[in-house]
């Protein structure tokens, strides 16, 4: 389950690579990433992880590549 997760977030990163401020998104990704990991409430529905994982890269990338 957690190998799928970060096989996830990798594939999802890759699609990310074109901000202008990577440094301040990947920064930013991570945060949520560990916010998302030490949910437990999330990470044991994997409909709820994969809802949280979309709106925390959005609110990356409006934050820093915008």
């Amino acid at each position: 389950n957690l190998l799928m997760l970060l096989a996830l977030f990798s594939i999802v990163f890759a699609a990310f690579e074109n901000c202008p401020d990577q440094e301040e998104f990947d920064s930013c990704a991570d945060i949520e990433i560990d916010r998302i990991m030490t949910n437990s409430t999330v990470m044991e529905n994997s409909e709820l992880k994969g809802a949280e994982y979309k709106m925390a890269m959005a609110h990356c990338w409006k934050k820093h590549c915008v």
